[in-house]
C-alpha cells in the first residue's frame, strides 16, 4: 500500500463494501491547504518534498485551495498537476485539462470547484468506506432451501425450520457488518492522520449505534462517539484517524454486539503527519471499583404513579412488593466511587447537587487540549477496567478487551485485577472536542469494558463531559451553568450481570440512574437557573427512551422542545431555563417504570 503523501506518484485507495476490491487512482488535487510561507505545518517540510514541484508557485505552497492570498483563487501551479495536461497550442498551466473523465474535458479550474476528482473520488477525504450494518434473517431468503443443505445436519435443520422453532429462527438472525460477523470482515485500512468517510446504512432490522474505539466521529457537523442509523437510513460519518493500532468498530447496542456486530479499523503509523498536542493541563481522578448491595427502590414504596393505575402496573408492583418470592429490588453491583487522593482512604463526598446521580460513577470533565489521568483501584472480586468513549488514547491505555491479532486467540486490554492499581492516560485533541455546532460541553460516557454488556449490567457506568477550552471553572464545573443534572436511562437486565447468582431473582428493571418507581431525587432548581441536562442511553435493542420534561421546555438542537430521544450508546446535552415553578414528573413517550 502506497503512502499518498510520500512522493509525486501518489495513490489513493478506496475500499468497497467487501473490503476485497481495492482500486488505485491518481488524485488530481491534494485537497490540503498549507501556510503560504512555503512550509508544511510545524515540521517545516517543503511543498516540494510533500506534494512535488507542481504544487509550488514562487516558492509558496499551492495545494488545490486558494490559500496563497497574494494570488487570485484558485492558485495556479507552475506545471500541470498529476492527471492533467496542456491541450495543443496552450501555454498556461491554468489551462490544464483532464482527459480521464471520458470524452468530456475537465479544466483544472473546474476540477478545483468540483467536489469530486475526475476519477469520481472525493477531494476532501483520504479514505472512503461503506458500512452496511444489518440483522439479516436468513429464513426470509429466497435461497433458504439451499442454505439448509449446508447445515451440519440438514434433515434436522429443515425440521426445525418447518416447525418455526424459535431458537433455530433466532440463530439464523445474523448481526452483520457488510455480511460478516464476529470480526471476520477484512480490516478497514487507514493511515494515521487520514480523513476517513464512512457511508453507513441499514436496510432490514434494528437500530444500530456505531462507534470506533479510540476515535471520534463528526456527524451532521457535531462531534460524537456513537452514531445512530437504522432501517432505510443512510448517513455519512467522518473521522481523522489517530493512534496506530487495530481498533474495534462495533454496534453499541448490547444484543447486536454480543451477536457479532463488530469489525476492525487498522490505523497504520505515519509519524509526523498530525501536529503534536500541546497539553494545557492535566486533570486527575482517583476512582475505585467497589461491590455493594444496590436497592432500586430504597423507600420501599411507589413514589411516582401516573393516572388511575392499570392491570399491568398492578402486576408489576405485585411482582416487586407483595407476591411470594417478590423481587424486592436489591441486587449486588459493582460501582465507580471517587476518592480524594491516591491513598484511597477517604471517599470524595457527594454534595447536594450530586444526590441525583444514583448508581452512576462520578462525572468526569475535561477540556480540549488537556490530558485526563485516571488512577483506578480495583476493590472488587473480578477484573474490571476504565474505558471512555470520545477520547483519544493509545492501545496501552485501552480498557476494552478483544482480539487485536486476527491470527491469535489471545485477548488483550488494560484491566485492573482485584486489589490492583492502574493508571490510564487519555487526551482530547481538537478534533475530538465540541464543534461550533455543539454546546460548550458534549456528553459521552465511560464504563468498564472487560465484557461490554455484562460490565454495564453489573453497574460500572459513568458520565463524561468533553468541553471547549475555558468552559470549566476552578471547581471543574461549567461557567454560566447553575445546575448540572445527569439522566441515565436503561433497562437493567439482571441476568446479564456478573453478580446474577448472588442476587435475589431474575428481573428486568427500567430505571433512571438505577432507581425505579420515583425513588430518584435531587433534581432541584430555581426559576431562572441555567440548567444543563446530560442524558445517557444504555442497554438493549428496545431501549430507546424519550424522556419528557414536563412543566418546562428544553433547548435542543436550536429548538425549544419538551423531550429528547436517546438510544443505547448515545447521549445528548440539552439546556433549560425554568420559568414555571412547581413539582413536575419525567414522563416517557415509551414506557419506563
Amino acid at each position: 500500500m502506497t503512502n499518498r503523501h510520500s512522493n509525486t506518484e501518489q495513490t489513493k485507495h478506496i475500499n468497497f463494501v467487501s473490503n476485497e476490491k481495492i482500486v488505485s487512482v491518481q488524485p488530481a488535487l491534494s485537497g490540503k491547504c498549507l501556510a503560504s510561507n512555503g512550509k508544511c505545518g510545524e515540521k517545516n517540510v517543503s511543498c516540494n518534498e510533500t506534494f512535488g514541484p507542481e504544487w509550488t508557485y514562487n516558492g509558496k505552497c499551492c495545494s488545490g485551495r486558494p490559500c496563497c492570498k497574494f494570488l487570485k483563487a484558485p492558485c495556479v501551479p507552475e506545471t500541470c498537476p498529476n492527471g492533467f495536461k496542456l491541450l495543443s497550442n496552450q501555454t498556461s498551466s491554468a489551462n490544464c485539462y483532464s482527459t480521464s473523465s471520458g470524452q468530456r474535458l475537465v479544466s483544472w479550474h473546474e476540477a478545483f470547484v468540483r467536489t469530486l476528482n475526475p476519477d469520481n473520488s472525493r477531494k476532501d477525504v483520504d479514505r472512503e468506506f461503506v458500512l452496511y450494518a444489518d440483522i439479516i434473517n436468513e429464513t426470509n431468503s429466497w435461497l433458504i432451501e439451499q442454505s439448509l443443505n449446508l447445515c451440519l445436519n440438514p434433515q434436522r435443520c429443515r425440521q426445525l425450520f418447518n416447525q418455526k422453532n424459535e431458537p433455530f429462527i433466532s440463530d439464523t438472525l445474523m448481526s452483520s457488518i457488510n455480511g460478516y460477523i464476529y470480526g471476520n470482515l477484512p480490516d478497514f485500512p487507514v493511515y494515521e492522520g487520514e480523513k476517513v468517510a464512512f457511508y453507513a446504512m441499514g436496510l432490514n432490522l434494528g437500530l444500530h449505534v456505531f462507534g470506533v474505539q479510540g476515535q471520534s466521529f463528526t456527524f451532521k457537523h457535531k462531534r460524537t462517539h456513537g452514531v445512530v442509523f437504522g432501517i432505510a437510513w443512510f448517513e455519512g460519518l467522518y473521522m481523522t484517524a489517530r493512534n496506530p493500532g487495530r481498533w474495534l468498530i462495533f454496534c453499541k447496542v448490547n444484543y447486536h454486539f454480543n451477536h457479532g456486530m463488530a469489525a476492525f479499523v487498522n490505523v497504520m503509523p505515519r509519524p509526523g503527519i498530525l501536529p503534536s498536542l500541546t497539553i494545557r493541563r492535566t486533570r486527575r481522578y482517583f476512582i475505585a471499583l467497589e461491590e455493594i448491595v444496590w436497592d432500586y427502590r430504597p423507600s420501599g414504596r411507589v413514589l411516582a404513579r401516573v393516572g388511575k393505575g392499570s392491570t399491568e402496573r398492578s402486576r408489576i408492583e405485585e411482582r416487586f412488593f407483595t407476591s411470594d418470592g417478590a423481587i424486592g429490588g436489591r441486587f449486588v453491583k459493582a460501582v465507580f466511587i471517587e476518592y480524594t487522593d491516591e491513598s484511597f482512604k477517604k471517599r470524595k463526598k457527594r454534595c447536594k447537587d450530586d444526590k441525583h446521580l444514583g448508581i452512576l460513577g462520578p462525572p468526569v470533565r475535561v477540556e480540549v487540549g488537556e490530558k485526563l489521568e485516571i488512577i483506578l483501584f480495583n476493590k472488587a472480586s473480578r477484573p474490571y477496567s476504565f474505558n471512555p468513549f470520545g477520547l483519544a488514547f493509545t492501545k496501552d491505555n485501552e480498557g476494552a478487551f478483544y482480539k487485536n491479532d486476527r491470527n491469535s486467540s489471545d485477548v488483550s486490554g488494560a484491566a485492573a485485577m482485584p486489589g490492583q492499581h492502574r493508571r490510564y492516560i487519555f487526551t482530547v485533541p481538537w478534533d475530538y472536542g465540541p464543534t461550533k455546532e455543539d454546546p460548550q460541553c458534549i456528553t459521552e460516557t465511560y464504563q468498564s469494558f472487560v465484557d461490554y454488556a455484562r460490565d454495564q449490567y453489573s453497574g460500572l457506568i459513568g458520565p463524561l463531559l468533553i468541553c471547549k477550552p475555558g468552559t470549566l471553572n476552578a471547581r471543574g464545573r461549567q461557567h454560566g451553568v447553575n445546575k448540572e443534572f445527569f439522566l441515565m436511562l436503561m433497562n437493567w437486565f439482571e441476568q446479564g450481570s456478573w453478580y446474577f447468582n448472588q442476587s435475589i431473582s431474575l428481573a428486568m428493571l427500567n430505571a433512571i440512574n438505577g432507581r425505579v418507581f420515583g425513588n430518584i431525587g435531587g433534581f432541584d432548581m430555581c426559576v431562572g437557573d441555567r440548567v444543563s441536562w446530560h442524558v445517557l442511553g444504555f442497554g438493549e435493542r428496545f431501549d430507546y427512551q424519550n424522556p419528557v420534561f414536563e412543566g418546562n421546555n428544553i433547548q435542543y438542537d436550536g429548538r425549544m422542545v419538551d423531550h429528547v430521544t436517546v438510544f443505547p450508546g448515545t447521549s445528548q446535552t440539552v439546556f433549560m431555563i425554568p420559568d414555571n415553578p412547581g413539582n413536575f414528573m419525567f414522563s416517557f413517550l415509551k414506557k419506563l417504570l
